[in-house]
Parts: structure tokens; C-alpha cells; sequence
């Protein structure tokens, strides 16, 4: 390395971090409207927070449902600014992970020689703004930016105080630096050991380990405070010593192992030569006299993280996440492996040939990166994660229609519907519901990471007045089918297609045939049905002028409903249709009893379909 200068020449950095952080946004925009359904949970925290309601997802126990509080906390900042919840996510994510562009560059442009090492970190930026982890999580809404963003300030961090143990100003920076990315995410501490293994590594390499153990104990202090702090209150106010989801997620079996090693090797291979190649630099710098106590938290964070991703078995969603932190890291690890070639190849007197052979070569292998990073499949595979749109359409509806009754919704996405409909929630998949976290399968770890939880007994309990499966399909995963087997399930709650209002596209809707919220209302001399109760519209439900939601009946139709009503069954009921059906005379009305039990069946031979907003019985 050329020697440091205490300089750091603005305008080139200004010049980098605007070039990059454009590439960044460009790169973003190809992948856009890309959002990920777990990000509207965290939103969900910290909107109940802001309304004062806590940390909670829902009503009821505090769960802790989330595992980024940190993340939680900071989403507050731009919705207290006016900003959309969503929109300030994807700015925050932006900026943190353009604020690693300017970290790196802000270091590596300390050396005196610019123009010796310009080259090098242009092209390993250009990597970085175009690697799918940071590109996709940059507008994802969830954590990984922030922790990008922290991790990034912690490698020059270790870098300066590696270079020179007296620097204590650094260590309690650095200490700061690894007590935020604590609790940013329940494995941060990660990042706070290999550091401190590092530094006493380097300090037993130079001879001065007793050094090394102060600057540790300084390193130790806000990872302590700041994971300690965090740990008391989740004990008090949650009441356990693990978030929630650890329950629902960690499963320590064979197919999770696979299922990390594939999840851990496909990442690394998608970001080829960039990963390849920085870290080969970051082994080669353990032959560096000068750059060896440089290498050991890059190699430590890479080995350690990397286990830890194969432990929980990786990840579900596209675009490997958990991959970030390995990206910001490999990020300096390659500036330093392209400077140390170019020195190399300086020290063989081809300077003035292959500084631009270096600079073609590096440009060429650019080109099959950006192709891995963009390639159709990788479209398609984000693209899936749209359905979170989906889910704001149902979510909306819902608010529109029950924002007086606050029924409560059970749902398999547990993000955008409880999100956008603001109702209280029952998350199916246990992510947010203490006891289904706490009662799992014998077979976890063999299924679907996070999506194995879930109890039907207990759910049907809970007499959830709304079930929504995923965005409004039939019922998914094994806590859906065993629903879907359950003979209460399908006495007790109406299949319905609902419309929603802004792309008409049908869902399936299980109402709760009795709710007291939004059910059949029994009174002695009247049972009022509210349409959306009504099963077998082909063309479904719609929300109407007056946004209510309605049944639609025309010839291809058979609208109709049955339903347990003690001590008037019995009884002699004339029935009335309300909405446009009112002024038909072409329905025709089918009314069955038995001991217990009614029914009634609507059809008609018109062909235009005929709104029915309600049907009431009364007794004559």
C-alpha cells in the first residue's frame, strides 16, 4: 500500500458516492416495485408505536414479532416527517446502503497516490451498486440496508485501529458502531465477537496482547449496554428471552444444513468474479506483512457469518438477503486485492501497459456480473413478491368496509393485509402469535422455512371473524389444509369471492358466519344476513357506490346461505332483499327449515347482474 495521508479529497468522493449511489438507484429502478411483506410488519410496530398502542402487531399480549429493532425504531423518523411508510423505508434503505459508497470511498481515498487507487475502487463500486443483494434490499423495506450501512463504518473502523493500537478514540467508535448493529438484529453480536477475536489476533501477532485486551474491553462496552439493554426490555415487556420469531424459524436439521449450503453457494456464485475474487484478496492479504492483521475480521466475519446463514438454513426470500453483509465486506476486500495486483504489477515494471490492461480487463469482467445480476430469472424471481401489491388492494378493501367494527383478521400474509387494512390481526404462521410459536410441528425444519407453524384447533378457538389465506387464495401450507379438513371450519365459515375495488381481481374470503362483529345479527323478530355472506356468485362480490360490499346475482347465480338459529327455526319468516334487488320482481326466494336450522337460496333469469346488499327475515 502506498502510504496515508490525513487528506481525503472531496470532490472525487462526492464524485464516486453521486456516480454510485446513481448506478444504485438505476439498478433499483430495473427490479421496482419490488417490496418485501415481512417489511409491512416491522411498519406495522412502528405505526401501532407512533398511535401509541406499543410495540405490538396486534391487540391482546405483545409479541415480539419482529427481530430488527433497531430498523423499527428509525422507520419512525420519516412517517414523523410526513413521509409514506413504505416511501421512507425504501429512502432509508437507500441511503444506508449508499452510505456504504461513501465510507469505502472515504477510506480508500486517504491514500496519498490517488490515481493509484481510483481505479480499483471505481471498479469495485461499480460491483457493489450492481449486486443483487444490495440492489433488491436497497428498496425492500426490510433491515439489510441499515446493516450494511453499520457493518460498512465498522470494517475502516477495525482497519485504523488494527493499523494502529493506540487509537482508543477509534475503539470506542468502533465499540458504538457494533452495539448498534446489536440490536439491529438478533444475530449483530456476530459481528461484535469476530471483531474482538480479530484485534486480540493482532495484537498477539505484533506482541502487544495486552493492548489488544484493553481495546477489547472497550469494543465490549455498547454491544453489552445496547444487547443488554435490549434483552431486559424484551424480558419485561415481551416475556421471554428470544423474539418470537426464533420459534418460528430456527430449526436445527439436516434439510436446514442443505438448505443453507445451497442458499449460501448460489449467492456467492451469482455475485461471480466479484465474490471470487474478493475473497481470494482477503486470503491473500494473510501473506501480506503489512495487510495481515487488515484480513482477520474480513476472513473471521465471512467464515462465521457465512456458518451462521447455513445454520438457519438461509433464507425464503429472493435475492439472498442475508448475503449484504457479505457483499459490504467483500467491497473492501476487493479494493485492497485490486491495489495489491496493481503493486504487483508495478514491482514487474509493466506500469504504464498494465494499469490499462488492468483497467480493460477489470471493465470486461463487468459485464458477465451485471448479466448474472439482471438475467430474466432473476426478474422473475422478484417479480413473484409483488402479490404484496395484492395484499394492499384486500387489505384496503377491508379497511374501507370494517374500519368501524374492527373485526379481527386471520392471515397467512402477515404483513400488507394487516398493514393496509389496519384491523386487528391473527397471524396463522405464528410469526406474531405467541402460542402457535411456542406449540410446533414434529417436522419443523423439513418444510418451508417460516411458513410451517400453525395450529387450526387453536385458530378456530380464537373465532377469528375474517380469514384471508396468502392474498386471497384457497387454503395454503399444512395449517391451511388442516383447516380445510376441519368439518367446524366449513360449518361455521362462508367462502365468498370478493372483487376488490381497484383491479376487480376475485380473492377467496372466509367470513365468520356468526361473528358478532360483522355476522348474521339474531334478534326475536329478525335475522339480518349481510350480503357478503351469500355464497355462490360467479361473478363475486363488489364494494358498490356506497361502499358496501354486495353479492351479485344474474341467471348463471345461485345465491345462498344456511345457518343454525336456536328456537327460530321454527318459527314462520317472510324474507325482504335490500339493494337494487329491491325493485326486481325477477328473484326468486327459497326458504328451508329444520328444527334448528335455516336456509335460503336466491336465483333469478335476469342476465345483468342485480346488486343485494342484505337479506332480512321477519317474523310473521
Amino acid at each position: 500500500m502506498t502510504s496515508q495521508s490525513s487528506q481525503k479529497p472531496l470532490l472525487p468522493i462526492l464524485a464516486l458516492v453521486a456516480v454510485f449511489s446513481a448506478v444504485l438507484a438505476l439498478s433499483a429502478a430495473y427490479f421496482w416495485p419490488f417490496y418485501s411483506d415481512d417489511a409491512l410488519i416491522s411498519l406495522r410496530y412502528t405505526v401501532r408505536m407512533l398511535e401509541g398502542k406499543g410495540l405490538t402487531w396486534t391487540e391482546g399480549r405483545p409479541v415480539e414479532g419482529y427481530s430488527n429493532l433497531l430498523w423499527v425504531l428509525l422507520n419512525a423518523i420519516p412517517i414523523l416527517l410526513g413521509i409514506d411508510p413504505v416511501l421512507g423505508s425504501r429512502i432509508l434503505g437507500f441511503l444506508c446502503l449508499s452510505s456504504v459508497i461513501a465510507t469505502c470511498s472515504v477510506w480508500f481515498l486517504r491514500y496519498s497516490n490517488l490515481k493509484d487507487v481510483v481505479w480499483p475502487l471505481i471498479i469495485s463500486l461499480l460491483f457493489y451498486a450492481m449486486s443483487l443483494p444490495i440492489v433488491i434490499w436497497a428498496i425492500g423495506g426490510l433491515e439489510q440496508p441499515l446493516y450494511g450501512a453499520l457493518i460498512g463504518l465498522s470494517v475502516p473502523l477495525y482497519y485504523s485501529l488494527v493499523d494502529d493500537f493506540s487509537k482508543s478514540d477509534r475503539a470506542w467508535v468502533l465499540s458504538f458502531v457494533l452495539g448498534l448493529i446489536c440490536i439491529t438484529r438478533p444475530d449483530g453480536p456476530i459481528f461484535s465477537v469476530t471483531a474482538a477475536a480479530s484485534i486480540l489476533l493482532a495484537g498477539i501477532l505484533n506482541g502487544n496482547w495486552r493492548r489488544s485486551i484493553q481495546l477489547i474491553a472497550i469494543l465490549a462496552v455498547f454491544p453489552v449496554m445496547f444487547y443488554g439493554g435490549q434483552l431486559i426490555f424484551r424480558l419485561g415487556y415481551y416475556g421471554d428471552y428470544v423474539p418470537n420469531t426464533a420459534y418460528a424459524k430456527i430449526a436445527p436439521t439436516g434439510n436446514r444444513f442443505l438448505t443453507g449450503v445451497k442458499y449460501l453457494g448460489k449467492g456467492l456464485l451469482n455475485l461471480t468474479p466479484f465474490a471470487p475474487i474478493a475473497i481470494l484478496s482477503a486470503v491473500g492479504m494473510l501473506f501480506s506483512p503489512a495487510a495481515r492483521a487488515r484480513s482477520f475480521y474480513p476472513l473471521a466475519t465471512l467464515g462465521v457469518w457465512g456458518a451462521y446463514v447455513i445454520f438457519i438454513g438461509g433464507d425464503i426470500f429472493p435475492a439472498y438477503r442475508h448475503i449484504v453483509p457479505l457483499v459490504v465486506i467483500m467491497l473492501f476486500t476487493h479494493v485492497e486485492g485490486m491495489v495489491w495486483l496493481r503493486d504487483k504489477l508495478a514491482q514487474m515494471n509493466w506500469i504504464s501497459i498494465n494499469r490499462i490492461t488492468l483497467a480493460v480487463l477489470s471493465s470486461i469482467l463487468v459485464l458477465p456480473f451485471a448479466f448474472l445480476q439482471f438475467r430474466p430469472q432473476m426478474v422473475e424471481e422478484t417479480g413473484y413478491e409483488n402479490w404484496v401489491w395484492e395484499g394492499q388492494e384486500v387489505g384496503e378493501l377491508l379497511d374501507i368496509l370494517f374500519a368501524d367494527s374492527q373485526p379481527v383478521v386471520a392471515v397467512t400474509a402477515a404483513g400488507s393485509i394487516p398493514f393496509w387494512s389496519n384491523l386487528p390481526a391473527l397471524d396463522m404462521l405464528g410469526l406474531n402469535d405467541y402460542h402457535i410459536a411456542r406449540n410446533r410441528p414434529d417436522d419443523i425444519g423439513e418444510g418451508l422455512l417460516g411458513h410451517e407453524l400453525g395450529d387450526s384447533d387453536y385458530i378456530l378457538e380464537q373465532r377469528p371473524d375474517i380469514i384471508i389465506f396468502h392474498t386471497g387464495t384457497i387454503p395454503l401450507f399444512s395449517v391451511g389444509r388442516a383447516m380445510e379438513n376441519s368439518e367446524e371450519f366449513k360449518e361455521n365459515y362462508n367462502q365468498v369471492i370478493v372483487n376488490t375495488h381497484q383491479t376487480n381481481q376475485p380473492r377467496n374470503v372466509y367470513f365468520y358466519k356468526y361473528s358478532p362483529k360483522i355476522g348474521i345479527q339474531q334478534a326475536p323478530d329478525q335475522i339480518t344476513v349481510p350480503a357478503y355472506l351469500l355464497k355462490g356468485s360467479q361473478s363475486g362480490h363488489i364494494l358498490n357506490s356506497q361502499n358496501e360490499l354486495v353479492a351479485q346475482l344474474s341467471a348463471e347465480d345461485r345465491l345462498y346461505i344456511d345457518f343454525v338459529a336456536p328456537d327460530a327455526a321454527s318459527a314462520e319468516w317472510r324474507v325482504e332483499i335490500d339493494g337494487q334487488a329491491a325493485e326486481s320482481q325477477n328473484i326468486t326466494i327459497e326458504l328451508e327449515q329444520d328444527n334448528d336450522w335455516i336456509a335460503v337460496t336466491l336465483t333469478t333469469e335476469q342476465s345483468e347482474p342485480i346488486e343485494v346488499e342484505t337479506i332480512t327475515l321477519i317474523k310473521k
